[in-house]
This record gives C-alpha cells, sequence and structure tokens, in this order.
C-alpha cells in the first residue's frame, strides 16, 4: 500500500490520496510516459512509474512511449488523444507541432503533466502541473560543490546546453550566484569576474548540443587550452555518455582532481548506475556530481495524474523532485540508495 509519507519526501508539497473506495470502484487508468529520447534518464523515470504501477496495479497502468523528435514526439501525443488515454506525463519539445498536440489533449479533457522541461510560460496553462529538478538548484548545488573542494577561488568554465533553454540558463544562473555568494536578479546570472575569488575564462560559458562527443570536445578544448584551470563544471550534455571516451582523457587530470587543484564537478543522470560510478571515482576523474533523480520523476508523476482523475485539486506549483550532491566523503550514501522510501 503506497505511503503518502514517500511521495511528500519525493515531491516538494503533500499530495491528495484517493480514498480506497475509489480505487475499488473502477478499471485501472492507462497512463503514458512520453520522453525526448531513449537515453538511461527516461529509463529510470520509466522504472519509477513501473514501480507506482506494481504498488496500484488495480489503479493504473503505465505505458512508455519514447520520441527521438518533436515530429515523432507530435505524432505519438496526437496518436495518444485520439485514443482518449486517461493522462500523459511528457517530456515536451518546445515545438509547434508539439504545442498543437498538448491543445488536442486539454480540448479533450486529457490531463498533462510535463517532467524534466518545462513549457514555455506561454504554453503552461496547457499542462496541470510540472514535475521535475529546479534548475537554479541544481546549478547552485553544484556552485557550492565548487566551492567546497577550491575556497579561495580562481579560473572556471561552465558548459551546458543551449543557451537558448531556460532549463539550462538557469542551472548557470545558480551556479554563478552560489559562487558569487549574492543573488542575481535573473537568469543566466551575472559573468563571474572575481566575485568569490572566481573568474570565467574567456568564451566561457560554452554551449554544447545534447551531445555528449561534442561536451567532451568542450572539456577537452578548455583543458588543454588554459594552463591551471581551477574548475570545471558540465551542467547538463552528458547524454550518451561514454565511459571509456571520458576516463581516457580525463585519467591526464586526475592527480590535480584528487589534490584539488582542479574541481571538476558534473550534473548527471547515473542514478541506479553505481558500477559507472565507483569507477569513475576510484580513477578520480572527477570530485563531484549533482544527481538528479528521474526514478522519483516517474514515480510522482503517476501518483500525481492518479490523484488528478480522481478529483483531487490541481498542483499549486511546480512538484520539485530534490537532488543527490556527491563528494568523495559521501559516496557510500549519496545515491543509489531506495529511490522512494526514504
Amino acid at each position: 500500500m503506497f505511503q503518502a509519507k514517500w511521495l511528500w519526501l519525493a515531491i516538494a508539497g503533500p499530495m491528495i490520496i484517493s480514498p480506497p473506495s475509489l480505487l475499488q470502484a473502477r478499471s485501472a487508468y492507462r497512463f503514458y510516459l512520453v520522453s525526448r529520447h531513449g537515453d538511461p534518464f527516461f529509463q529510470r523515470a520509466y522504472e519509477g512509474c513501473k514501480q507506482a504501477e506494481a504498488e496500484l496495479r488495480q489503479d493504473l497502468l503505465c505505458f512508455p512511449r519514447p520520441a527521438d523528435d518533436p515530429a515523432g514526439q507530435a505524432k505519438v501525443l496526437a496518436d495518444l488523444v485520439a485514443r482518449k488515454v486517461d493522462g500523459i506525463a511528457v517530456a515536451p519539445y518546445d515545438d509547434p507541432a508539439v504545442i498543437a498536440q498538448l491543445q488536442a489533449a486539454a480540448a479533450a479533457g486529457i490531463p498533462v503533466l510535463t517532467w524534466d522541461i518545462d513549457l514555455p510560460p506561454g504554453s503552461a496553462s496547457l499542462r496541470s502541473a510540472f514535475v521535475g529538478t529546479n534548475d537554479y538548484d541544481l546549478g547552485a548545488n553544484i556552485g557550492k560543490l565548487v566551492k567546497m573542494l577550491k575556497p579561495s577561488g580562481g579560473s572556471i568554465c561552465i558548459q551546458s546546453n543551449s543557451a537558448a533553454s531556460a532549463k539550462n540558463e538557469d542551472r548557470v544562473w545558480g551556479i554563478r550566484d552560489a559562487l558569487a555568494g549574492a543573488r542575481s536578479p535573473q537568469a543566466p546570472g551575472k559573468q563571474l569576474t572575481g566575485q568569490g575569488g572566481w573568474t570565467e575564462l574567456p568564451g566561457c560559458p560554452v554551449f554544447t548540443t545534447d551531445d555528449f562527443a561534442t561536451t567532451m570536445g568542450k572539456i577537452k578544448e578548455i583543458l588543454t587550452s588554459y594552463g591551471g584551470v581551477g574548475a570545471f563544471v558540465s551542467a547538463s550534455g552528458l547524454s550518451g555518455f561514454d565511459e571509456a571516451s571520458y576516463s581516457d582523457f580525463m585519467v591526464n587530470y586526475a592527480q590535480a582532481i584528487q589534490d584539488r587543484n582542479l574541481a571538476f564537478v558534473i550534473a548527471d543522470t547515473f542514478e541506479g548506475q553505481e558500477d559507472v560510478r565507483k569507477r569513475l571515482w576510484n580513477k578520480n576523474v572527477l570530485n563531484g556530481e549533482v544527481l538528479q533523480r528521474p526514478f522519483r520523476m516517474g514515480y510522482a508523476l503517476m501518483y500525481t495524474l492518479r490523484d488528478i482523475r480522481d478529483g483531487a485539486p490541481t498542483p499549486a506549483g511546480p512538484l520539485y523532485i530534490d537532488v543527490d550532491v556527491c563528494r568523495s566523503d559521501n559516496l557510500e550514501v549519496c545515491s543509489g540508495r531506495d529511490a522512494v522510501t526514504y
């Protein structure tokens, strides 16, 4: 039986749980988890979705629907609307064809949640709620890790995905504010020119596509072009992570990382991939991680859709899933725990 305290810990706000009499009076809802691609982040979200299904089999069924591009996602959504499914959880592309299908879902009375990536403000009314990471806070946690590793400051380069993405701008904003020790008024924050002892290298931040090879190329470029880099942080861009390619290059900086002469902190999606993470830490090819929790996202999405379908009030704001902050002194507990019950 689902325990309300679990979801309270997983998201920022209490959920209303439908009475058992309602659960027993009807057949299971059919909810669909629509992603942007099929990488490990989506797989972990789907596992959380299936955990919710296992707990409430009589109440809901969870189905995966990956989509690799805007046209594919629009087609998936059109099919789900035509089938009049009970609910959709989508990590949406900001694309006119996708927005059009979400408008069709709203017109059909199908509840929609966004996850991981939200709709732009002008389209936010098409979804009932957003479930995902507070990206400013994720960035701030990266900045706090860097300050812990190198309290005297130094030179830094921030890498993230597209500068046109509000999600990525918020992460850069959080990093800069944490390092500067002061809140700036809006994303992407004030460039670091000595605040808190930190100065951004020329050409930084660097923005890449959601492609590991491109991100790795920028890491190599910065670390080899500037001697004595104080910190490099990757706020996103490790989709399709290639362990061998990363380790083969970063091992050249293992001693500097181990000695904290270089703070190398990444935001990644390795939740549940403890074998990969342990190897990276054992090789000293990073000294800080901020982990998102896609398992919890998938789990929370299903319960939230269920409650909305059962008549619970629409959540008043975003349902934020917390993150894991990993350091050398907390590796055994920073991730890999039961993603629901603690």
